[in-house]
């Protein structure tokens, strides 16, 4: 995420699949779900009123029109098979007893008695012919029911793929995350559990050392991933600690004495550091840090050292008269 836009854009699949935002987009959307909850009955009861009250057009509207659809129906001429299904014109005509009237084609078998398809009392559709056949009609309701499974067997077209819910156009000018230290560091204490030996552990450390110079932590843990290995290279990573000119704190006292313990172990006696931190040593913690030290550089005949010790932990130099005496009754000089 460093160097990125802090504002919009898709989230990196490293940290949506971690636990932590995982819960916290549920607890998001369960949060918007029971405000919009929270909000639809409201406007539930405002949309119902105005159908309630328009009901009563429909319903009168349904009850005018069926009652005249009815008499309608009822009034037809043609409702019961008309005049001509009845008897036609032969039953009131002048040829009442004729040949026509009684066994005549046109009285009960032609085209306007009871069975015909203009006037007949069932209509077109009511009572076919004898020798008709109804084959045609019930086919079309099967092939219509064919259409809608055709139909459900046609390939859907491909849907588009859904772009995540929390993506957000980024903003020409949306601020960059900055490079911090912080996030290198509890990942180099955790690889450094893990494996004192990590190479990757020792990176980190050292891009936290560039990165906050003054940090006191990642000399000292580096340092202690070192020392059982590569002692030496631990007295190089404290020295690299941007000490103060004027008092040293106790923070920086304990790298003080790491170096000068560090030192002495692998009898560095000559070393040019050893001095200088034993110095910044002593003036914080006291003479009374020094006295193991100050027997086993007087052991090895090491008094230019013991005497330039003592003259800067006092804050004078070594041919001052009160130091001299001292030195004296040390027999240093």
């Amino acid at each position: 995420m460093e160097g990125k836009p802090s504002v919009g854009g898709e989230t990196p699949s490293q940290l949506a699949n971690q636990q932590w935002w995982v819960d916290k987009i549920k607890k998001e959307e369960a949060e918007k779900k029971a405000a919009e909850e929270k909000n639809k009955p409201a406007a539930g009861k405002g949309s119902a009123a105005a159908p309630a009250r328009g009901g009563a057009a429909s319903r009168g509207a349904a009850a005018r029109g069926g009652r005249g659809a009815a008499a309608a129906g009822r009034g037809a001429p043609a409702a019961r098979g008309g005049a001509a299904a009845r008897g036609g014109a032969a039953r009131g005509g002048a040829a009442r007893g004729g040949p026509a009237a009684r066994g005549g084609a046109a009285a009960r078998g032609g085209a306007a008695g009871r069975g015909g398809a203009a006037t007949g009392r069932g209509g077109a559709a009511a009572k076919p012919a004898a020798g008709g056949k109804a084959a045609a009609p019930a086919k079309q309701p099967a092939a219509a029911a064919k259409q809608p499974a055709a139909a459900a067997k046609s390939p859907e077209p491909a849907k588009e793929e859904e772009k995540p819910k929390d993506a957000k156009p980024v903003p020409s000018n949306a601020p960059l995350n900055k490079m911090s230290h912080l996030p290198r560091l509890g990942l180099a204490r955790v690889l450094a559990r893990e494996a004192k030996d990590s190479p990757e552990a020792h990176m980190l450390y050292n891009d936290v050392i560039t990165m906050s110079p003054g940090l006191h932590d990642a000399y000292i843990e580096l340092g202690e991933l070192l020392v059982g290995s590569e002692p030496l290279k631990a007295v190089d990573v404290y020295a690299k600690f941007p000490f103060p000119e004027g008092e040293s704190s106790f923070d920086d006292a304990y790298i003080h004495g790491e170096i000068v313990r560090l030192l002495m172990k692998n009898e560095k006696f000559d070393d040019p550091r050893l001095e200088k931190h034993m110095i910044a040593w002593g003036r914080v913690m006291g003479l009374g840090a020094l006295e193991k030290y100050v027997d086993i550089l007087d052991a090895k005949f090491k008094s230019q050292i013991l005497m330039n010790v003592y003259a800067g932990v006092n804050n004078k130099k070594a041919d001052d008269p009160d130091m001299q005496a001292f030195f004296k009754f040390k027999m240093w000089l």
